[in-house]
């Protein structure tokens, strides 16, 4: 069974590809980071960049898609023995894998609450976000077998059919779909600001100094974007001018006030 689930035939013909996707996301990610700022700032493109950027990336992706399929294998396998659908013990069963999913999406949630509902983008993680992926997932993924849990309780012999479920729900699975859409977008710009804003980046300081340093008539400042070569802000001064500064990444390690 197990060596049926993992050794799927087009992870054998796309192994290449496989090994090469988190370089391309890590690419495709910072081209759009760059293109976002402007144009011309994709020739500060760094390649060196690719690996980090891809692999925390896939690392982003790995855990929700990880719990998806198990869920997905949870509700689809049926069971290889016969068994009377009509007895106690199956009843009894049903009754507490019913107990056990509520009480768990009970605990899931209020956990998910405290963690959660103080988050700020000074002090969100890379594993509060994972957080925030696998918790959408399984509350998603425990719909369908919470259904398929009640239905064998009301109606014994009804052999249960995911897909014929699936076309009853289109509706309300194509709302959903497009409601993690909204999420996602919302997630996205999310993460895009706390992972340059960090509240215990203390090297943040060098560079507030070596900016206010050479803008004296400056306003405002915000950091748009870096990788290890580059740092792009944004910056305001006084009249209202808004312009793009590109320092080099050595900026987060010297500081130019001294002690």
């Amino acid at each position: 069974m197990y060596r049926k689930i993992l050794n799927y035939p087009w992870i054998k013909r796309n192994q290449s590809f496989i090994l090469l996707a988190p370089t391309m996301a890590g690419g495709v990610w910072q081209i759009l980071e760059l293109g976002y700022i402007g144009t011309p700032y994709i020739r500060f493109f760094s390649v060196s960049q690719l690996i980090s950027d891809g692999l925390l990336l896939s690392f982003l992706l790995f855990w929700p898609l990880v719990i998806f399929h198990m869920m997905r294998f949870a509700i689809l396998q049926e069971d290889e023995a016969k068994e009377d659908t009509k007895g106690i013990l199956s009843k009894l069963r049903i009754w507490v894998s019913l107990i056990i999913v509520f009480i768990f999406i009970i605990f899931f949630s209020k956990a998910y609450w405290n963690t959660f509902k103080d988050l700020s983008l000074e002090t969100i993680t890379l594993l509060d976000i994972i957080g925030i992926e696998v918790y959408i997932v399984v509350m998603l993924s425990l719909i369908p077998m919470v259904i398929k849990a009640v239905v064998k309780l009301i109606w014994p012999s009804f052999k249960f059919d995911i897909n014929k479920l699936i076309n009853y729900l289109q509706l309300p699975i194509t709302l959903i779909a497009f409601g993690l859409l909204g999420s996602l977008i919302y997630i996205i710009p999310l993460f895009h600001r706390s992972f340059f804003k960090s509240s215990d980046f203390g090297n943040m300081k060098y560079l507030d100094c070596a900016v206010k340093t050479e803008n004296k008539d400056l306003k405002s400042y915000h950091l748009l974007y870096f990788n290890d070569k580059y740092i792009f802000i944004q910056i305001t001064l006084k009249s209202g001018e808004k312009m793009t500064e590109v320092k080099k990444f050595e900026t987060f390690l010297t500081n130019p006030c001294g002690r």
